[in-house]
């Protein structure tokens, strides 16, 4: 068995021992930021709303208008360097790193997130992109 298909195992064993008591046990800070989290990456929300209302009620655009440079420099590292490579996108959100990485050839992408709403359409859109099958996306607490 190689390393990969190890680390692959285990990641599935993980995923099912995500429990209400692991869920229970989040300090009420983080049990917010999963709250924020699942409201704001709820796809049907989203699409339920004209632009401007969504961003209006529930957007957070407004803190990442600054980071375009930032966004730039991530896409070029990960398209340079992660052929052939476990890559972690720790708080992946819905996971758009994670399927980069995959797309640019990481033997695995993993992405961690808090929200179980952003691994869900991580999930989604890692299929969409037909790069599902070395992807693994998990809600834990990054």
């Amino acid at each position: 068995m190689t390393d990969i298909s190890i680390l692959r195992k285990r990641l599935e064993e993980n995923e099912k021992i995500i429990t209400t008591e692991w869920l229970e046990g989040l300090d009420k800070r983080k049990r917010k930021e999963l709250e924020f989290s699942d409201v704001n990456h709820d796809i049907t929300q989203r699409d339920s709303l004209d632009k401007n209302t969504y961003e209006k009620l529930r957007g957070n655009t407004k803190y990442y208008k600054g980071v375009g440079l930032s966004h730039a420099y991530t896409s070029n590292w990960i398209r340079e360097n992660v052929k052939n490579k476990v890559f972690l996108d720790y708080a992946c959100g819905n996971g758009s790193n994670a399927i980069k990485a995959a797309k640019y050839g990481a033997t695995l992408a993993i992405g961690l997130d808090i929200s179980s709403v952003s691994v869900e359409n991580a999930k989604r859109e890692a299929k969409k992109q037909t790069v599902d099958k070395n992807t693994r996306f998990i809600q834990v607490d990054a």
